[in-house]
């Protein structure tokens, strides 16, 4: 089981020229105020960082590059597995990163998820289910699980990542929002709340089983120009 990089967003104050300057602002910001705070790349470090298991030389192989340290190396959307991070899976184990910043003052907003991309049947290998705690408290409630999954990360309390297509056609980078993802607003205009009641309908006819899936695979098979 693996994943290929890790961001930690953090909620910085707009005025904050630090702010300004990192990357992430224009980001995950798109280069603008939302609701007084612009989001921000945190900087993290090896040394921040701990994994249990850490790596996959602590089952037996040696010199295998898929170490710990290339979450953060800055080599997000890739395909080339020497910058992605692996571990020896167990069903129903203990698998834990984590990330000690050594601040307790720095306020988060959320977190972005590169999952396991060398290829498109290794993608198979990234993460599914997680759960994200911070200090020891669970920091986003999952929604939408169907009840029926018996495994350990079906707790409410749980994530689930998407899986990564096996190409760097795009960046395919999963942004988690800690809270609810900010919009920008107009403190000028007034605001107005608006609702919507579904009417009442006779259903008479049994609700179809939609499909459910992460992935669309469309066969072109021909042209209009074909004959």
């Amino acid at each position: 089981m693996g994943l290929t990089a890790v961001e930690l967003i953090t909620c910085a104050p707009v005025n904050t020229t630090a702010a300004r300057a990192k990357d992430g602002a224009g980001k995950y910001g798109a280069g603008t105020d939302v609701n007084g705070w612009c989001p921000a790349r945190l900087e993290v470090a090896q040394a921040h960082m701990e994994a249990r298991p850490r790596d996959l030389n602590v089952c037996g192989h040696t010199g295998d590059p898929r170490t710990l340290d290339k979450l953060v190396d800055g080599t997000n959307a890739t395909v080339d597995d020497r910058h992605m991070w692996l571990i020896p899976f167990t069903p129903h184990g203990d698998h834990t990163m984590t990330i000690d910043v050594g601040a307790d003052n720095i306020q988060y907003a959320g977190i972005k998820v590169w999952n396991y991309n060398k290829s498109i049947d290794d993608s198979h290998r990234g993460v599914r289910h997680v759960t994200i705690e911070v200090d020891g408290k669970p920091v986003y409630a999952r929604s939408g699980w169907d009840g029926k999954s018996r495994s350990r990360a079906s707790a409410s309390r749980c994530i689930e990542l998407r899986k990564a297509h096996g190409n760097v056609d795009y960046d395919y980078g999963q942004t988690i929002w800690f809270g609810n993802q900010p919009e920008a607003t107009n403190a000028a205009m007034p605001r107005f709340k608006t609702s919507y009641v579904r009417p009442c309908a006779n259903q008479d006819y049994e609700t179809p089983v939609l499909p459910k899936g992460h992935v669309f695979k469309f066969s072109l098979n021909a042209t209009w120009g074909d004959p």
